[in-house]
């Protein structure tokens, strides 16, 4: 085995799931929120354990597009050697990447009934906003990056005719 194949556990804990840098970030915003809620004296712990579990799948979710998109769109992309040779040996699949970006946003919207009975609208407009912050990362910037690619096709060739053999770009 060399340096970059690896177990579907490691491949899954270590670089999809990312403990280190998706827990933290996902208890953030809940941190603020517990914080709010006992200056209030209204600290509820099972609303703010849902609250984080909910942001931490949202999180998830974002990640696994990422990669996804990444993946898929540029599958010889150098900075993940690992992600690409679990691809490879068939370790890793995109279809398993969705599939995991699907199901966290469900498990997640799983939360929202409950949240919405005892926080309030605001926690699930909260939530759709997390959900197209970490969804719109990665899709948006695929959608960005194919408009200016197809729009770099179709300008590129009349900036190169008008500057009279003068090639500005």
């Amino acid at each position: 085995m060399n340096s970059v194949d690896r177990g579907v556990r490691s491949i899954w804990i270590d670089l999809l799931l990312y403990p280190t840098h998706t827990l933290p970030t996902a208890a953030a915003p809940v941190l603020v929120g517990v914080g709010l809620a006992i200056h209030d004296h209204a600290f509820a712990a099972l609303l703010a354990l849902l609250g984080f579990l909910a942001s931490w799948l949202i999180h998830l979710s974002g990640i696994f597009t990422d990669n996804y998109v990444l993946l898929s769109r540029h599958p010889d992309v150098a900075e993940h050697p690992e992600l690409l040779a679990a691809l490879r040996n068939g370790t890793l699949s995109l279809g398993a990447l969705r599939l995991a970006a699907v199901s966290c946003i469900a498990a997640a919207l799983l939360t929202g009934p409950y949240l919405l009975d005892v926080a309030g609208p605001n926690v699930i407009a909260l939530g759709c906003v997390g959900i197209a912050a970490s969804l719109g990362y990665s899709l948006g910037r695929a959608i960005v990056a194919d408009a200016a690619r197809h729009r770099r096709r179709r300008v590129l060739p009349d900036v190169r005719r008008r500057s009279r053999g003068r090639h500005l770009l």
